[in-house]
């Protein structure tokens, strides 16, 4: 864990090297602004390379969460409603544990489906299937759907997933020990980046960037930022 503290007297360092009136152009709610906009660049950067790199895996280590179980919030003859995580970033991994009546039970296939195909996938060897191990699942606003299709009944629905990394506040460095934030928020106590050491140095240089293009033209921006997020050679 990385101070908040640390955080904006690192980006006030670098960011000095590249213009004459340093900082103090920025409000210190800009530059944590501009720091969890970094935060949330870098996170959706690695969680897509996370399933092939085990180091970029090590590197989002905080933000997992292992076998979370779901809350089922409706059930009908057809599907099962979860509620959704509130911190959900990204499902790495779903167990639903199914019953069926003088069967037993054992975990099955969760199969995505997008809205347009659900129907169609309903009706054709995508169905859910105790037989097949199959259950097939979208979302919505409301939650997870598990459409079990009267097939059989679900006991539970374990996932592993990323959560959304906390923002960063750092209250404790303005005049009045409190700030209002980029949400309407008022901010009283610091919150640190939960990453590591190696995740931080990326995520304080890109807010370097950001701020870079904050401040003026910036035309060289996206070659630098995928030269930022792609520093080291990543072995598939």
């Amino acid at each position: 864990m990385i101070s908040a503290k640390r955080c904006i007297i690192d980006f006030d360092r670098k960011f000095d090297r590249f213009t004459s009136g340093g900082t103090t152009s920025l409000r210190l709610v800009d530059k944590l602004a501009l720091l969890n906009e970094a935060l949330d660049i870098y996170v959706e950067h690695r969680t897509n390379l996370a399933e092939f790199n085990d180091k970029v895996k090590n590197d989002l280590r905080a933000l997992e969460v292992k076998e979370y179980s779901l809350k089922a919030i409706k059930n009908t003859d057809k599907y099962t409603l979860f509620e959704r995580p509130k911190q959900l970033y990204k499902i790495l991994r779903r167990s639903p544990l199914v019953y069926k009546e003088g069967c037993g039970e054992k975990i099955v296939t969760a199969v995505s489906a997008q809205a347009d195909d659900l129907e169609l996938m309903r009706k054709n060897y995508w169905k859910s299937s105790y037989e097949w191990e199959i259950l097939l699942v979208d979302e919505g606003k409301e939650g997870i759907y598990a459409w079990h299709d009267g097939q059989f009944k679900i006991k539970k629905f374990i996932i592993d997933y990323y959560e959304k990394p906390p923002e960063i506040h750092a209250p404790s460095l303005s005049k009045d020990g409190e700030y209002v934030d980029w949400n309407g928020k008022t901010q009283t106590k610091d919150k640190d980046l939960v990453l590591t050491d190696y995740s931080y140095r990326i995520i304080i240089d890109v807010a370097v960037l950001l701020a870079k293009a904050y401040v003026g033209d910036y035309p060289d921006y996206k070659l630098e930022l995928d030269k930022i997020l792609n520093i080291e050679k990543i072995n598939y």
